[in-house]
């Protein structure tokens, strides 16, 4: 179901009790549609996102709009946290009449350097390095938030078991060139499971593609569509991955200036992070997850008539190639 655009541009003004204009669909992203917007108090534009369910489906899971603004809202006020800050919620009628909510948007851009597809505008060496050195010190503040100051103690504690199942079953239903290998790194997950550590909150989907940069600053941290309560672990792993290409069969090039793994690690550490021990059961678990989605998109993308060229070329070896790098993690 498309989205009227006047329509979307009546119901932003009306909840921001202000003019808007300018408003455009942003590509990527799947479980909610984003546009950019111009607020205009007084004739002076001034930039804004705007986060909408996808209409005619229930607003649940990484769907539920609202539940990221819940957390921008709860963040605002932390420390050493940039987020955009939420101008306004509209439940909506859904399915009908999706939710949305509108959030300022933060200078600069989203890169993440070793997948990029273009080479012209990627930051610079100097521009990586102060970048991630940021980033650990934002994710070390992030897994020290209190849960209770931000009102999330009635979120549920994501358990390490089901979220290895939810992902052998995302394999189980691809085709088998797609999957091979990842029933056994699986079972494997599942019998070598860390010991717990204090629950923390989670982004779910940190790396520097997340990240709002310009020049040497992080402007703010976005798409927390996945974000939970659950070991902090599991953000490091997903972000520790996205460090060098020999971590992605998908990956391009080398991110000029990236700190290696240890140094990141330090600097997290540094910055009040919890202590890290034992991540190369998540360094194996980030691996099987992107296998996971990444054959789950392949999947879709093979049913279609106009194929995604990106997409296309991981058809079918980076599916596969991120099991063997599972597997090798928990083998080393």
């Amino acid at each position: 179901m498309d989205l009227d655009i006047p329509g979307l541009t009546e119901r932003v003004a009306a909840l921001v009790a202000q003019p808007v204009s300018d408003v455009r669909r942003m590509t990527g992203g799947a479980s909610s549609l984003t546009f950019t917007a111009s607020i205009d108090p007084d004739g002076s534009a001034q930039p804004a996102v705007i986060k909408v369910a996808p209409p005619g489906l229930a607003p649940t899971l990484n769907r539920d709009v609202l539940r990221q603004a819940r957390i921008l809202r709860a963040l605002a006020p932390a420390q050493g946290i940039p987020v955009p800050s939420v101008l306004g919620e509209d439940l909506g009628e859904p399915p009908e009449v999706p939710p949305l909510f509108v959030m300022t948007r933060a200078p600069g851009g989203c890169i993440e350097p070793i997948t990029h597809p273009t080479e012209h505008d990627l930051p610079t060496p100097e521009e990586v390095e102060a970048r991630a050195l940021a980033a650990a010190g934002i994710l070390a503040a992030i897994h020290d938030c209190d849960l209770e100051a931000l009102g999330i103690t009635d979120e549920p504690v994501m358990d390490l078991s089901a979220e290895v199942q939810r992902w052998m079953r995302v394999f189980s239903t691809t085709p088998e060139d797609l999957s091979t290998g990842a029933q056994a790194v699986g079972e494997a997950l599942l019998g070598s499971l860390p010991g717990p550590v204090p629950p923390k909150l989670i982004h779910g989907d940190f790396r520097l593609g997340n990240l709002v940069c310009e020049g040497l600053q992080v402007t703010a941290v976005i798409d927390w569509e996945i974000w939970a309560v659950g070991d902090p672990r599991i953000d490091l792993g997903w972000w520790m991955m996205s460090t060098h290409p020999s971590k992605q069969p998908n990956a391009l090039r080398v991110a000029e200036g990236m700190p290696d793994d240890r140094r990141l690690i330090a600097a997290y550490e540094a910055a009040a992070g919890p202590t890290v021990a034992d991540l190369t059961w998540f360094d194996a678990l980030s691996r099987y997850k992107a296998g996971a989605m990444t054959a789950l998109i392949l999947k879709h993308d093979r049913r279609s008539e106009d194929r995604n060229p990106v997409v296309e070329a991981w058809d079918p070896h980076v599916p596969t190639g991120f099991v063997r790098l599972a597997a090798e993690c928990l083998e080393s």
